[in-house]
This record gives structure tokens, sequence and C-alpha cells, in this order.
């Protein structure tokens, strides 16, 4: 459902209740109740997250962008990288 995508990324960019309110005007009720349930049902499924899993992804993201830019030799945005890479795994004394 292509409409359903455009509602959710357009909530998700924060678009307001309103806005989307004034989007879905022209559609059939229950197409609009459908609609605020697939949100609602997203941002569920969004909140309901592993948090291993979602770290894991946050230390693979960082390296595959120090990587590209390493690449491309921008070596402020691999120092930036870096430095939250050492956030991330708490490299730092404390």
């Amino acid at each position: 459902m292509a409409e359903g995508k455009q509602l959710i990324e357009m909530m998700t960019v924060g678009v307001s209740e309103t806005t989307l309110a004034e989007h879905m005007q022209d559609w059939p009720a229950a197409k609009k109740a459908e609609g605020w349930q697939l949100i609602a049902e997203y941002f569920r499924n969004v909140a309901d997250y592993n948090p291993e899993l979602e770290f894991g992804k946050s230390v693979a993201r960082l390296n595959m962008l120090f990587q590209n830019s390493a690449t491309i030799q921008d070596f402020k945005a691999c120092l930036a990288i870096q430095k939250e890479l050492n956030k991330l795994l708490s490299l730092y004394a404390q």
C-alpha cells in the first residue's frame, strides 16, 4: 500500500496529525481508519526493539561509514566516526 507508506513517512518526519488528517480528508471513513491503524501498528512495532540487535547494527553502520569515509579520504569524518564508536563501545576512561 503506497499510501500507507506515505502516511508513515509523513508521520516519521514530523507532520502533525492535523496535516495528516487533511491529507486523508477525501478518503472514505474505512480507509482513514485503516490509515490511522497502520500508523499506530508501525510505531508500536518500531518501539518494540531488541537492544542487542540495535547495538550490533549501530556498530556495523559506523564501521561501514568509517570504511566509506576512508575510501574517499574524508579523515575528519573518520575521526568523528571513530569517536562515536569509542563512545558507543565505552572505550573512554570514566
